[in-house]
């Protein structure tokens, strides 16, 4: 597919998102909020829509890829509550076993998915200058997953995904400005209309809860449950 429908895509894990963790974990997002990641994700979409090339294979793979961020996303949430742990210890905990899963299946999908003029890991020429990369990018990619750890912790996975949506917004319009990138009517109407949402959204976010307190109260009510559980049974 092309990067454009993979962003798209990633437009779709915000409402996959509110699902999930209504079904899920019971917590309602409030209708302004709703209201507000309307016109955020149609933006986004609008701006993107003229490039999008699709086949079968790849809207598979989107789909298990929203489905899974979404869960990963509300678990690093959920996970901080329930464990009472900070983004730093959640992530200390994550790291090496997400390490180890990648580890064990990059060597099969790396071939797997290798053809043409690509490289794939069994034939690259392992050079200093090229492990040099590989080690700058493994710390970019810790500080970008610490980054999601404490924005989520903080505030909501729906808050990481529309500062997600700014994010594209905001290269956009830089490759517009910076590099003469492309930007037509549909494209900035779109972006127009994403930062009026997320406008939106940052101001009723400041006003209103969004569902993950109440979660908190039933985590709280739970454990004291089981304090009391067991000082009973010590009791006995």
């Amino acid at each position: 597919n092309s990067v454009s429908f993979y962003q798209i895509a990633k437009v779709m894990t915000t409402p996959v998102v509110a699902v999930i963790q209504f079904y899920g974990f019971g917590i309602h997002l409030h209708n302004h909020l709703k209201l507000a990641l309307t016109p955020i994700c149609l933006g986004v979409i609008l701006a993107l829509f003229n490039d999008i090339q699709v086949n079968k294979m790849g809207t598979i793979y989107a789909i298990c890829g929203v489905l899974s961020t979404s869960m990963y996303q509300i678990w690093v949430k959920s996970k901080q509550k329930d464990l009472d742990v900070n983004a730093f210890q959640l992530l200390l905990y994550q790291a090496p076993l997400a390490s180890l899963m990648v580890l064990v299946f990059i060597p099969i999908l790396d071939q797997m998915h290798t053809s043409g003029n690509v490289i794939g890991l069994r034939d690259i020429a392992w050079t200093f200058q090229l492990v040099k990369w590989i080690f700058l990018s493994a710390i970019l990619a810790f500080c970008v997953n610490l980054s999601i750890f404490l924005v989520i912790g903080k505030s909501s996975p729906i808050s990481y995904n529309v500062l997600g949506h700014l994010k594209l917004c905001v290269i956009l319009t830089g490759g517009y400005f910076l590099f003469g990138d492309n930007m037509n009517f549909t494209k900035l109407l779109g972006i127009a209309i994403a930062f009026v949402g997320i406008l939106m959204y940052s101001y009723f976010k400041f006003t209103i809860k969004d569902g993950w307190e109440s979660y908190q109260k039933k985590i709280e009510v739970s454990t004291e449950y089981e304090q009391v559980a067991v000082t009973e049974t010590e009791e006995r």
